[in-house]
């Protein structure tokens, strides 16, 4: 049942969202024109074994940040905490020890096949916007690795924000 209410209230919030202009159906969904234009970057890089943090290659399974000075940590990423519950950047008890976000340092370090990279058009105010959503209505809840991850969590953030991800 909470699925289905989960559902229905991504769907709400796509629906305000082409009407207030944050999002549109278009392939070109926020003009490069308009005032709150700006672009983010969304790093793709792989995944770490448990125990690890450093990832053994660059193929398989990835996971998605968004990378932006808009952002208060300059990113905003998801993921489980120790307990199994979703946090993000901006929610979890100590940014510095959580485990998903030592990967993504790692990454970002590393480079290259480790952290892909795509400029992405957003309204930055629908950004800010769609972030706080997320995290009022998932953090806390189960962690999936299958459902509703940290990709479903960018990407929903970024398409909320009027952008359309096309990774390498």
């Amino acid at each position: 049942m909470k699925l289905k209410f989960k559902t229905s209230k991504l769907f709400l919030l796509f629906a305000l969202s082409i009407l207030c202009g944050c999002a549109t159906i278009t392939e070109e969904s926020i003009s490069p024109d308009h005032p709150d234009y700006v672009l983010v970057d969304v790093i793709s890089r792989p995944l770490a074994k448990k125990g690890s943090i450093v990832p053994e290659s660059t193929g398989g399974f990835h996971h998605l940040v968004i990378v932006s000075d808009l952002l208060p940590h300059g990113i905003w990423e998801m993921g489980p905490d120790e307990s199994g519950n979703i946090v993000t950047t901006h929610t979890v008890n100590n940014l510095s020890d959580w485990r998903e976000h030592k990967i993504t340092r790692k990454c970002l370090e590393l480079g290259g096949d480790y952290a892909k990279s795509v400029k992405v058009g957003i309204n930055q105010n629908g950004l800010l916007d769609a972030i706080s959503w997320y995290e009022s209505n998932w953090v806390g809840e189960k962690y999936s690795k299958f459902s509703y991850n940290e990709n479903y969590a960018v990407q929903t953030v970024i398409y909320s924000a009027g952008g359309n991800i096309r990774l390498p």
